[in-house]
């Protein structure tokens, strides 16, 4: 039989560590016909399927390993020893060397029709669905030919045309014109490369991996999902590692991602389309980024170019920022530039909140050099303040966005008189963000946040019919458009009906001030900002026990409605009602089986139960059993 042990091999260029091939060290192993090592194998083989049964998939692998040194190729359990072993190596997430292994055993075994299927798993894992596709149709036409392995047939427990038919849509291999280079900047991303590689792997004809150190499993991550890896060292400048990685490049087209970042993957056909067919240089898409993994409402949306021709005279500037269209309109023209409906999602803010600090000490001193080597122009100003902004210290930002106004003589970009005004807000300094706002609506008067921003300080100046007819405005104008603007999502729909609600609510108009709230609810993403307001409206109109009541009868009484009221409730104090809604939960629970939900209700009723303790404790503070509960309710 065979085994392979794959190790990396590390070449050194200039000042550079480059990770760039793995080379296979293979030992063949001579087949034993003695029946007395085969009855050994038999039993290793037994304790590996064992393993797997306890889920320890290390484990099985290595009996399964021992098991192949001993066994005949010819061994009725050889051909599913084979299986598991392959299955532990999937398991395990290590993909190329389960297709190394593959590679091999089809020889041995051509008619197996289960190697194929393990093949196709390994493929869709990585996101290469054409391939896995040629997979299922060669194992079902073998399937055909040979019924005496025995071959369960299925992938990850479906049968292989039901899952063929998941992912249908994603494959397009054979109308793809177009070689395409996918260059991938990470170091730690352990919890997100897997995902990063694979929404691309359909599109990819060479996926490259650039680290400037990465202590976790993220390249062996990447290298198993068939990443090329080049390790560099960090010399202060992300332009340094785009502008290496563009002369790495072999494909026609070049895609940059983040490790942290991930290509909406019913994208693909559109980026087919688009590329198969382009006249232009590069292509602005839309970055969806998210800041709240406990709110995926709370998300930005913004065009960055990702996507562009290989063109050896296009190069970064910025230390920080990615600019390559910079260079796209420096040579050529703005007609080179385009905007295609594709989408980013960007996981960065919410995969790393320990490295806020460090990364804004890091974005920092980058735009110091950038003023150095650009100079102090009114994009460098706007980075520098935006950086401020991320770490809420909002003045020092206002300090550097107005810079930038100043130098740009007041012609800026949207984005710039966004974060100017936003920041004023922020500082409460309502009355200037609304002058603000009325110069920058002069250039920019479809932008609807800015819009809101109005809406908001005039409610908060009490300027109540004044905020009525902006957040009307933004109803009419719906939210603005990403090729345009930088857009927070909710401004054109259940933000401006939420203020709506909030001018009502303060005018004592109770069913205007619900029928706002309804809507926004109703919004998809509007909830986590309605529900709140709206749970303790209706405690203050109908009490405490008309809640639960009153989103069954409106239709808002999902998963997660109930958890945001129950939640809302809770902080109040109305334990009786916080009891019936944690009762209704349980109920939605029971109805999905959905363990995934666990966390946050557990997180619920401790809140709940900490709130009776602390009530108990009050009344009853020498209780013994109170006592030697307290350490358990104490919040760290």
């Amino acid at each position: 039989m065979h085994v392979s042990i794959f190790k990396l091999s590390i070449k050194r260029i200039g000042n550079s560590r480059i990770w760039i091939s793995s080379k296979c060290y293979i030992v063949q192993i001579k087949e034993q016909e003695d029946n007395s090592q085969g009855q050994d194998g038999f039993l290793l083989y037994n304790l590996g399927i064992e393993n797997i049964r306890k889920g320890q998939f290390q484990e099985a692998l290595e009996k399964f390993i021992a098991a192949l040194k001993v066994t005949s190729s010819t061994a009725g359990y050889a051909p599913p020893l084979v299986n598991k072993t392959i299955v532990c190596l999937i398991e395990m997430k290590r993909y190329k060397d389960a297709l190394d292994q593959l590679a091999y055993f089809k020889n041995i075994y051509p008619d197996y029709s289960d190697l194929y299927l393990l093949e196709a798993a390994c493929h869709i894992r990585c996101g290469r669905f054409s391939l896995a596709k040629e997979s299922i149709e060669l194992s079902q036409r073998i399937s055909q030919i040979n019924l005496n392995y025995p071959a369960e047939g299925t992938i990850f427990g479906q049968k292989p045309f039901q899952l063929l038919e998941s992912f249908k849509e994603f494959i397009c291999l054979k109308n793809k014109k177009f070689k395409l280079s996918v260059c991938i900047l990470a170091n730690n991303e352990e919890k997100n490369i897997a995902k990063c590689i694979a929404s691309i792997g359909e599109l990819a004809d060479e996926i490259m991996l650039f680290t400037t150190g990465a202590s976790d499993n993220t390249l062996s991550i990447a290298y198993q999902m068939g990443a090329h890896i080049y390790r560099l060292n960090w010399d202060n400048s992300f332009a340094k590692i785009r502008n290496f990685a563009l002369k790495q490049v072999s494909g026609d087209w070049i895609m940059f991602l983040n490790g942290d970042q991930e290509l909406n993957q019913a994208d693909i056909p559109k980026i087919v389309e688009y590329l198969n067919n382009a006249s232009t240089l590069g292509h602005m898409v839309k970055v969806k980024t998210f800041f709240d993994k406990n709110n995926w409402a709370l998300y930005q949306e913004e065009a960055v170019c990702k996507i562009f021709r290989n063109n050896k005279k296009l190069y970064y500037q910025s230390c920080l920022l990615e600019d390559i269209e910079k260079s796209i309109l420096e040579q050529h023209n703005n007609n080179d530039l385009s905007w295609i409906p594709v989408t980013i999602f960007d996981y960065g803010p919410i995969l790393k909140p320990h490295l806020k600090t460090p990364d804004f000490k890091r974005n920092v001193s980058l735009i110091v050099q950038d003023f150095k080597n650009i100079g102090k122009n009114s994009s460098v100003y706007e980075a520098m303040g935006y950086e401020f902004m991320k770490v809420d210290k909002f003045k020092v930002a206002l300090a550097h966005l107005d810079k930038a106004l100043k130098i740009s003589n007041y012609q800026a970009p949207a984005s710039l008189w966004y974060k100017a005004i936003t920041c004023l807000v922020k500082l409460s300094r309502f009355t200037k963000a609304l002058q603000l706002a009325d110069q920058a609506r002069y250039n920019y008067f479809h932008f609807t946040n800015i819009i809101y921003l109005q809406g908001y300080c005039n409610l908060k100046l009490d300027l109540l019919e004044e905020a009525k007819d902006y957040f009307t405005q933004c109803l009419e104008l719906g939210d603005a458009s990403w090729e345009k603007y930088i857009v927070l999502p909710g401004a054109g729909s259940y933000l401006a009906q939420c203020g709506l609600a909030e001018i009502y609510l303060k005018q004592k108009k109770y069913d205007k001030c619900l029928e706002q709230y309804f809507a926004a609810a109703h919004h998809p993403e509007g909830k986590s900002f309605a529900i709140p307001p709206l749970t303790k409206l209706i405690i203050k109109l109908f009490g405490a026990g008309s809640v639960l009541h009153y989103l069954q009868n409106n239709n808002l009484d999902s998963y997660d409605n109930l958890c945001i009221a129950a939640d809302t409730i809770n902080k109040i104090g109305c334990d009786i009602e916080s009891i019936e809604l944690l009762d209704e939960i349980i109920k939605k629970i029971e109805e999905t089986n959905d363990p995934s939900v666990y966390v946050r209700v557990s997180s619920l009723m401790f809140d709940f139960l900490g709130n009776l303790y602390n009530k108990a404790i009050t009344q009853n503070p020498d209780d013994s059993l109170l006592i030697h509960l307290k350490n358990f309710f104490i919040k760290k």
